[in-house]
Formats: structure tokens, sequence, C-alpha cells
């Protein structure tokens, strides 16, 4: 999938390419046919489309502008410092709005990763808050086969992928279509999804810098616990009863399931569901 990011007008300084040589052929071909680059649009009669970017249609609209656009957004993603950077990007191309940037309270690593939790948790909360608890539970059903390959024979077998894996009953004769499928995701409130994913990037950010810090420092206590071999600096709760494990500069083994892992250092070994990267349904994954 490749993702355009939009700006407001298009009005940059145009990247020194080859592309600037070829598109002087086509203005010069456009000529001799007698013609100019308006007939070289897409035909406007489109059915209306609810889910259609506005920089789709701007760049259909006109068609010898798709290069430098693309050009120019590439350069530009390059160029970005920080994640959350790009998800800003991001919602003013999908939303045509800006996501403001969050000021954390909490200076200390801890405080800090609850309260990015909470935040995060906040804004998903709002962005899913027209679908009932059945509708979440469709989607969930149905979220694997949206990631087949085209043709894959076995798509429709992915569907409840993650319901059988964790053991969840669920009637597998009731899933999603494609038109229904769309409707929920009109549901959704794409700008309240995209303020969480910035406050969550924001916060990892802020975290990393903390933890760097913490690292270097030679006055920490270090102990073991259940779940991690080696030592670790701390344990601590998140909201819903979730596990987070801070790990020492030396090598440690993960085995248990910690919602938040914060590692200062060494050759670590990550198993279990932090390691696979797969959640519980409804729970955070490392």
């Amino acid at each position: 999938m490749i993702t355009l990011i939009f700006l407001s007008v298009f009005l940059w300084q145009q990247p020194d390419t080859l592309w600037q040589v070829e598109q002087r052929y086509v203005y010069e071909g456009l000529r001799l046919l007698n013609l100019s680059k308006i007939d070289l649009e897409y035909d406007k009669h489109w059915i209306q489309d609810s889910f259609r970017l506005s920089i789709v249609k701007k760049l259909m609209d006109n068609p010898m502008s798709v290069p430098d656009y693309v050009l120019y957004s590439g350069k530009k993603i390059k160029s970005f410092q920080s994640l959350s950077e790009y998800l800003n990007f991001c919602a003013g191309e999908i939303t045509e709005r800006n996501v403001s940037s969050e000021k954390f309270k909490s200076k200390e690593l801890i405080p800090l990763i609850r309260e990015t939790f909470n935040l995060t948790k906040l804004y998903l909360d709002k962005a899913f808050i027209k679908l009932t608890p059945e509708e979440k539970d469709s989607l969930i059903y149905t979220a694997p086969s949206l990631w087949a390959d085209e043709a894959d024979s076995l798509e429709r077998g992915y569907a409840g992928a993650l319901h059988k894996e964790f053991g969840i009953e669920r009637d597998t004769g009731i899933t999603l279509e494609t038109v229904q499928l769309l409707q929920l995701a009109k549901k959704i409130d794409i700008y309240e999804l995209h303020r969480a994913g910035k406050i969550l990037t924001q916060g990892v950010e802020k975290i990393k810098e903390i933890a760097e810090k913490l690292s270097k420092r030679e006055d920490l206590c270090y102990k073991e616990i259940s779940g991690v071999k080696g030592l670790v600096y701390e344990t601590f709760e998140l909201p819903g009863a979730f596990k987070g494990v801070i790990g020492g500069i030396d090598d440690n083994i993960y085995y248990d399931d910690f919602a938040v892992i914060i590692d200062l250092g060494g050759n670590d070994t990550y198993l279990g569901r932090c390691g696979g990267a797969i959640g519980e349904l409804n729970t955070p994954v490392s």
C-alpha cells in the first residue's frame, strides 16, 4: 500500500528528475494532437464516494502533477525525525485536520507510561464509541482475512483465526461482507484514531528519552521477578490489571505475558505473546 501525504497546495519546487524531460515530451505530444493537459483528466462522472480522499480527487483532476507530488512527498517523509511527525501528516492527509501535540504532565518513567496508556485508551475509546460490542467482535472475527493475499484460496478460512487461537466460542455462520465492513468503517472516528496514534508515539518517544538516561545511572537496584530470567529494575501495573516491567541492563529472557516491556540494555529474548506480537482479544500486546 502506498500512502500519499497531502500538501494543502501544489506549490513546491519541482524536483530535478528525469520526469521533467518526460513531461516536456508529453506536452509536446499534446500540442501536436491539438490537445491540452485538461484532456488528460479522468472522467468526471464517477459515483459519489464518501471514502475518496480529497487528494485522490485532486490528482485525478491533475494527473500531470502525480509524479512531482509523489517525488516531493517521498522527500518530505524522509526528512521526518520522528514517527509522530509522520502520523501528523497522515492525519492531515486523511482527515484534513492536523493533530495537536499532547503535553505530558509526568516526568518520571512509570507515571509517564501510565499517562501514555490512559491517554491512548481515551482516544481509542472515542474512535470506536459508535460501534457496539457485537460490531467490534465482528471486526475482530473478520480482520485476519483482510490481510490475505489476493486470490488466496484460504482467504475465507482466515476469518475467526483469533477467536480459534484463544478458544473463544463464536457462531461461524455470521461473518461480514465487504459492504458491511465499509458500513462499520464509517462509524469509526478516524481523526480520534490518529490522535490516539500520535499520543502513543509521542509518549514512546519521551519514554525512550527517560529510559536512556536511566540506563546510564550506576545507583539503580535490581531484583528478580516471576516471568523474567535475569534482573529487572521495576514492575508496575496498568489499568485493567495489566502488568508492565522495566528490565535491567544485562541479558534477560521474558517469558510472561507483559502488556509493556521497557528494557534498559543487554541481549534479550522475548517468548510467548510478547515475542510473537499477538495479544489476547481486548488485551494489550507488548
